[in-house]
């Protein structure tokens, strides 16, 4: 839990603090900051896991979160204007591994008849409680274009990156806003692993 001063002078009690900041609105040594806090809080994690291990950090891949054949692919729920669990959504944090979430981008292949975005939010539960959630149209720039060209939206990112430790159990809920349709969350992360575990994929 953090403490955030406020303008009285006074404290408020943080305990989850999930603000999705569009990635123009920050400058560019902000977000290698961002990056850099999830790639620490994985491998504090994992030391505490782990105290004499030697460790690999890489980026986050589709494999580690369960996404078949290692791509980030969902289908919007059938069920719209409420939280949905995506299709994806559920998986185990590998053993021997640690992830670390900081943000997300979206890619849309747009149809002449898709007026709204698949989605406008995301939930994140880590062990049945909620961690995080973000209002994801701060990246929507989705405009019709008749099915042209893929619409991909801008990087939307977090100052608090979500750590989540080995075999804890990750379920991500979608709010559904057009039902059926394709997209793709490009998930922004860390994943550190204990040397000698073969990297996925």
């Amino acid at each position: 839990m953090a403490r955030k001063q406020l303008s009285n002078g006074s404290f408020a009690n943080l305990a989850i603090q999930s603000l999705f900041i569009n990635i123009s609105e920050l400058k560019g040594e902000a977000v290698d900051a961002i990056r850099n806090a999830c790639e620490v809080g994985c491998l504090e994690r994992a030391v505490k896991l782990w105290p004499d291990a030697e460790l690999t950090s890489r980026d986050l891949n589709a494999a580690d979160m369960a996404y078949a054949n290692n791509v980030f692919t969902e289908t919007s729920n059938a069920t719209i204007n409420q939280w949905n669990a995506m299709a994806f959504g559920a998986f185990t944090v590998p053993t021997a591994t640690v992830i670390g979430i900081y943000g997300m981008k979206m890619q849309v292949i747009p149809d002449a008849t898709l007026q709204f975005p698949p989605i406008t939010g995301v939930r994140i539960d880590v062990g049945g409680a909620r961690v995080v959630q973000w209002h994801t149209q701060t990246i929507d720039t989705y405009v019709d274009s008749a099915g042209v060209t893929p619409v991909t939206f801008p990087a939307g990112i977090t100052k608090s990156p979500i750590i989540v430790g080995e075999t804890l159990q990750v379920t991500i809920f979608e709010y559904t806003r057009t039902a059926s349709t394709i997209y793709v969350p490009c998930w922004l992360g860390v994943t550190v692993e204990k040397v000698g575990i073969t990297l996925r994929p």
